[in-house]
């Protein structure tokens, strides 16, 4: 939390010192001042999510989801990023709706976690591919990205909090270092799996597996 906290006390610093030059880089300092605010309200959120999850006191309302809604509401709501980007996203969806059991937030929260991840990653031009398919008697989900991917080395600590393999790229990038941490938790949470593929310069695919039918669901019968 210091780097967030640090950059907006210097450009706050700034503006009481009278440093901005002219109108244009006052807009400038307040701009940085509001992403990096922004910035440490969602890593704040995060903590606090992932420590009810990690203690138990996160309240799931259980039901059956259906995926394909959910994956409407991943469309709508990466839409516009995704044209600035000039990044393609596509959606491949089984016939059979495919439905899982579990809380629908929290289901959607996990799409929206690796989502961005994967839009942030991708550079212009790029694809992301969301697959939803049934396997067995489980929802295989795969999420596919063509963009830098990342290390091998770093592979087994993604799933750790704050674990940021490449201390530039997320800092430019904006995320809170929680995003895969907390899907990790929920998958879990709900009786799935997540695994992750990935190699340098060639994308990084997520693969879930998550239960059809009623399970237990933090430990407890549903």
């Amino acid at each position: 939390m210091k780097t967030p906290l640090n950059i907006i006390l210097a450009f706050t610093e700034a503006l009481q010192d009278d440093l901005a030059v002219d109108e244009n880089e006052k807009k400038t300092y307040l701009n940085n001042i509001f992403e990096e605010t922004a910035r440490l309200k969602r890593l704040i959120t995060d903590v606090l999510d992932l420590e009810k999850m990690e203690e138990g006191y996160e309240d799931f309302k259980v039901d059956y989801v259906d995926l394909k809604l959910v994956a409407s509401f991943v469309q709508g709501n990466f839409s516009t990023l995704v044209d600035e980007k000039e990044v393609k996203l596509a959606f491949h969806i089984s016939r059979k709706t495919p439905f899982v059991w579990g809380d629908e937030d929290k289901i959607k929260q996990v799409f929206i976690n690796l989502v961005d991840n994967a839009v942030r990653h991708t550079p212009r031009g790029g694809e992301i591919v969301i697959t939803i398919a049934y396997k067995a008697d489980d929802v295989l989900i795969e999420i596919k990205d063509s963009g830098i991917g990342i290390a091998s080395e770093d592979l087994p600590m993604i799933w750790e909090r704050f674990y940021k393999g490449d201390k530039s790229r997320s800092r430019t990038q904006g995320g809170t270092g929680l995003g895969l941490a907390i899907v990790k938790r929920i998958i879990e949470t709900h009786g799935g799996h997540i695994s992750v593929w990935s190699k340098l310069g060639e994308g990084t695919t997520f693969r879930i597996i998550l239960p059809t039918e009623k399970k237990m669901l933090g430990g407890a019968p549903l």
